[in-house]
């Protein structure tokens, strides 16, 4: 899942690489937010659209993931503070993004699923 994260002065740099997507919710990219107050998570996605999208969320290394977002993607509220699109619905040969403030959480998961099993997508994120 994820190829390189590297941490400077406690600023995340990460890499997640291309992953396949099946038809049912899969990981692009989790990571500790380390104090890092914001997250900036870019993807592309190829060969199919996808169908969903979660944002998920703890806050502590033993808790349970919780679904902070899910919808709502394309009139984003709270902790979200902008988006590119729905991603929801993101169509195959584009690219979107999300910001996200991260305060006093833990860990950050990304999980996409696709509306046909085997799409790719290539994601990154940077926080600070």
């Amino acid at each position: 899942m994820t190829k390189r994260i590297q941490e400077s002065n406690n600023d995340l740099y990460a890499s997640f690489g291309e992953v396949t997507v099946a038809d049912t919710l899969t990981t692009l990219g989790q990571w500790t937010t380390n104090n890092d107050e914001r997250v900036f998570f870019s993807l592309s996605v190829t060969t199919q659209s996808l169908d969903q999208f979660q944002i998920q969320g703890r806050a502590h290394y033993d808790d349970s993931f919780q679904v902070l977002y899910s919808s709502g993607f394309a009139s984003p509220t709270g902790i979200l503070l902008g988006t590119s699109s729905d991603l929801a619905a993101l169509a195959a040969g584009n690219s979107g993004w999300f910001l996200l403030e991260q305060y006093g959480i833990h860990e950050i998961r990304v999980q996409a699923a696709a509306a046909v099993t085997g799409a790719l997508v290539t994601s990154y994120a940077r926080g600070h």
